[in-house]
């Protein structure tokens, strides 16, 4: 991450502004922290809830058809892929 980044950058500002945050109304990164802290408990008492199970696999994206072959997911995520320079092909 840049040290550049926002940390508002990716989330609904309108969700943010609606956030309760306390006395501080107009406190957008405490209104942000709170948004978030709900996010991260609602999506833990789902966990509790559900069979859940992560992979993780650290390979050029080129590779992953070979390491999920037979396998369903309700996601996958590719993030950064794009983000560095390309490779020669192999």
């Amino acid at each position: 991450m840049m040290d550049s980044a926002d940390p508002m950058m990716g989330w609904d500002m309108n969700a943010v502004r609606a956030t309760d945050a306390g006395l501080a109304k107009n406190d957008l990164y405490g209104k942000l922290h709170e948004h978030i802290s709900g996010v991260l408990r609602a999506f833990y008492h789902q966990l509790g809830k559900r069979s859940t199970a992560f992979r993780l696999h650290t390979v050029d994206v080129r590779q992953l058809p070979s390491h999920l072959a037979g396998m369903r997911f309700d996601r996958i995520d590719v993030s950064l892929a794009w983000t560095y320079p390309r490779r020669p092909r192999d």
